[in-house]
C-alpha cells in the first residue's frame, strides 16, 4: 500500500491538470483513478486509526497496570512499616537494643531529630521557596480580550485527533 502523503500527492497531480486539456476517455480514467486513490486513502486512514487507538488503549492498560502495582506496592510497605515498628515496639518493651539471629540481627538506633512548633520559630529558622511560572491561563485570556502582554503572543499547537464515524 502507498504512503499517505504519495496518496495525496497523487490526487494532487490527477487535480492539477486542467479538464479543458482531458478527452472523455482521459477525464473518466482519471475519475476511475482518483476514485481508486480515495479509496486507498481512506483504507490507510483507517488502518492509522485503528492502529493508534490499539496503542492509546494499550497505554491506557499499562498505565492501570501501574497503577495496580504501585497501589499493591503501598500496601506492602504499609503493612512492613507495621510489621517493623511492631518489633520496634516489642523489642523497647522488653528493653532490648539488640536482638541476633542464625543470618541477621536486629538492633534499635537511636537518631537526633528536632520537634517543632512551627507558631514559635523565629524567621531566621525557616527555609523559604521561591519559584516563579509564568500565568499563562491569565496571559492567554488577557490576550483573547485583545490586552497587550510584553513577551506573550497567541500561537496555535496542534493535535491529531481520531474518532470513528
Amino acid at each position: 500500500m502507498p504512503r499517505f502523503t504519495d496518496i495525496l500527492e497523487e490526487i494532487d497531480n490527477i487535480l492539477s491538470v486542467p479538464d479543458d486539456e482531458l478527452t472523455e476517455e482521459q477525464k473518466a480514467a482519471f475519475e476511475a483513478y482518483a476514485d481508486e486513490l480515495a479509496q486507498q486513502e481512506a483504507e490507510k486512514v483507517d488502518a492509522f486509526s485503528q492502529f493508534v487507538r490499539s496503542r492509546e488503549a494499550k497505554i491506557e492498560y499499562l498505565r492501570q497496570e501501574a497503577r495496580a502495582f504501585t497501589n499493591a506496592a503501598r500496601a506492602i510497605e504499609n503493612k512492613l512499616d507495621r510489621l517493623k515498628a511492631h518489633y520496634q515496639r516489642t523489642m523497647q518493651e522488653h528493653g532490648l537494643k539488640k536482638v541476633s539471629g542464625n543470618v541477621f540481627t536486629l538492633s534499635i538506633r537511636a537518631t537526633a531529630i528536632a520537634d517543632v512548633d512551627e507558631s514559635q520559630l523565629p524567621e531566621q529558622w525557616w527555609n523559604v521557596k521561591t519559584t516563579r511560572t509564568p500565568a499563562k491561563a491569565d496571559i492567554l485570556s488577557a490576550l483573547k480580550r485583545g490586552e497587550e502582554v510584553p513577551g506573550a503572543t497567541i500561537s496555535h499547537s496542534y493535535s491529531l485527533l481520531t474518532k470513528a464515524g
